[in-house]
């Protein structure tokens, strides 16, 4: 599936179950979301590391996540393929002005 199928499908899915939340809305639940998953890899890379449920606790904090990132994206009007490859090229160039530099290049 591509990222634009991803967005079709989740914005026919909103209209077809009358599932809309405002965009400021939308932004609450994305940081709420954020902050389940960060919830959950404390515990899945920390003190209950061996739970094997933390292990899809992950998966299903990330695909809220992306989710929600989609309506956000798709209430802006934000082609996220776009996005994505934009950002790959400023990456890109920020890895390449670093080595011209000399300097370390994050991993």
């Amino acid at each position: 599936m591509t990222v634009k199928e991803v967005q079709e499908l989740i914005e026919t899915w909103t209209a077809k179950n009358k599932v809309r939340n405002n965009e400021l809305a939308n932004m609450a639940l994305l940081t709420e979301e954020i902050g389940k998953l960060s919830r959950v890899m404390v515990h899945r890379f920390n003190d209950r590391a061996d739970e094997p449920h933390f292990r899809y606790e992950v998966s299903d904090e990330i695909g809220d996540i992306l989710w929600t990132l989609v309506e956000v994206a798709n209430q802006a009007g934000v082609d996220l393929t776009l996005s994505l490859i934009h950002a790959l090229e400023r990456k890109s160039n920020e890895t390449l002005l670093l080595k011209a530099k000399g300097e370390r290049v994050r991993k």
